[in-house]
């Protein structure tokens, strides 16, 4: 959907992606990121600070005084929120740990729980709520979790069937299958799991490097 959606906008470049693991070494070199610059990127956090309900409300930058109509209407929010340490979680030294890993259900896990989470958590507002694709930086942020699966994927070519884990968050009653429907909620046609697995076949075509 993502990337049919910046076609039909007349965007004909390659999927952007957010690499994270170019603004891990401070707290500084986050906030200072060039995804955050004003004029160039998507602007900065909100002010006033504070990720709550009534604060936040991005003032720079092209989304500056977004208003977004979900769960109710608000000004898109972003509060940067990060301990000196966070940082090291979308490290490049952590994604070659995770890219390592031999089986799926020990990527995922750890692509999801470590820098996935926490670039959620860092960036705080909109995108830390169950409603996080309010925030464009939503799309860029899971292009790259998405690159980090494509690329290890590719390291071996068996894992491209390789699935499992739960259907629902926290929950491990029902074990996640390929033939399991990917439901689009009316927003494009609903998908066997198995269709989507590579990206360069059933529909599909592009690639990261």
């Amino acid at each position: 959907m993502f990337p049919k959606d910046l076609s039909e906008c007349g965007y004909s470049d390659g999927i952007p992606y957010w690499d994270w693991t170019r603004d891990a070494g401070s707290v500084s070199d986050f906030k200072n990121s060039p995804i955050f610059d004003p004029d160039t990127g998507f602007g900065g956090t909100g002010y006033p600070e504070g990720d709550n309900s009534t604060a936040s409300c991005v003032e720079n930058g092209p989304y500056a005084g977004l208003q977004v109509n979900f769960p109710e209407p608000h000004c898109l929010r972003r509060s940067f929120n990060l301990t000196s340490q966070m940082p090291g979680n979308w490290s490049s030294s952590v994604v070659k740990k995770i890219m390592d890993y031999p089986d799926y259900i020990s990527f995922w896990n750890n692509s999801e729980r470590i820098p996935h989470d926490n670039i959620h958590r860092a960036v705080g507002g909109d995108l830390r709520r169950q409603y996080s694709p309010n925030e464009p930086l939503f799309f860029v942020h899971h292009a790259q979790v998405d690159r980090m699966w494509t690329l290890w994927q590719g390291r071996n070519k068996t894992r491209l069937s390789d699935y499992g884990g739960n259907t629902v968050q926290n929950v491990t009653v029902d074990t996640a299958s390929l033939d399991d429907t990917m439901k689009y909620m009316g927003l494009a046609e609903d998908r066997p799991v198995e269709s989507l697995m590579d990206t360069l076949s059933n529909g599909l075509c592009y690639k990261y490097e």
